[in-house]
């Protein structure tokens, strides 16, 4: 299979590794689609954490945050940016199921958990 450097339309696709490998089969392909929502609702998903985190801390605990909590903290933000990054290159494989699927889920996901932080997370003007 040959490396794409302009986007294309098929369902052969390698996700990063040789063996994510759709091998042209419809089913392995919607499969590692699969694989890259996962990857976005995780993203989305630990940023919420770690807002709804903050919050706490900034409410009841008034801004001071203990050893744990940072800890806490920097490996949730760490696995996050790994997945960001881990998406960007799925991007670079420039499939255009990739792209579609990775502008919808990001979309989409961030819509629901914004609507969580802004809902849940926010001080209401008085």
């Amino acid at each position: 299979m040959m490396m794409y450097m302009s986007f294309y339309n098929s369902n052969e696709l390698v996700l990063l590794w040789k063996n994510l490998d759709s091998q042209g089969e419809n089913g392995k392909y919607f499969g590692l689609l699969a694989i890259v929502v996962v990857w976005i609702f995780a993203m989305e998903f630990l940023s919420y954490k770690r807002h709804a985190m903050m919050h706490r801390i900034n409410t009841e605990n008034h801004g001071d945050i203990s050893g744990g909590e940072k800890a806490v903290l920097v490996l949730n933000y760490g696995a996050s940016v790994s997945l960001a990054y881990l998406v960007m290159l799925a991007v670079m494989s420039f499939n255009v199921g990739v792209f579609i699927v990775t502008i919808l889920s990001l979309t989409m996901t961030h819509m629901v958990f914004g609507y969580f932080k802004h809902r849940y997370y926010t001080i209401p003007n008085k």
